[in-house]
């Protein structure tokens, strides 16, 4: 059985209808309720960056969902809270690249004692900190657009 944690999930910008609907439909398949989906729906008429929420997500991941975003090159960005032994996650999809890090419970991105210690030693602090600032992604609003 898979630990559970609260997770939300946000992405946006130019996403053609097609596309669109093929992302709900991974929605459905995670499992999201019906209601969040027309939500989704109702964000993006509105111009709006697409936020759904999971206080039992398993995982705190949305495997579908992701994949299917990821396949059509739309950023996202998500992040889990802290549960047991699972420490805050923030995974962020800039439409090329994806990468997780741990997080603050503010959903900063967090670098241990170690990875600074090391950084220092092999004076690279600078690739340290340009690599947490991958994950400051700024989403842009939803547009639907018909299909090119």
């Amino acid at each position: 059985m898979p630990d559970c944690m609260a997770t939300t999930l946000r992405f946006g910008g130019r996403i053609t209808t097609n596309t669109f609907e093929a992302v709900l439909e991974a929605l459905d398949e995670d499992g999201v309720a019906i209601g969040d989906i027309e939500g989704a729906r109702e964000d993006a008429a509105r111009h709006e960056i697409i936020e759904i929420q999971d206080a039992e997500r398993p995982w705190g991941v949305f495997l579908a969902t992701e994949a299917t975003l990821e396949a059509h090159g739309i950023p996202y960005e998500r992040h889990s809270e802290a549960k047991y032994e699972h420490a805050a996650d923030l995974c962020v999809f800039n439409g090329t690249e994806k990468r997780d890090n741990a997080c603050s419970a503010e959903f900063e991105p967090v670098a241990t004692l170690r990875e600074i210690r090391e950084a220092v030693a092999a004076q690279t602090i600078s690739a340290l900190v340009d690599g947490l600032a991958f994950f400051e992604i700024e989403l842009a609003p939803t547009q639907l657009v018909e299909t090119e």
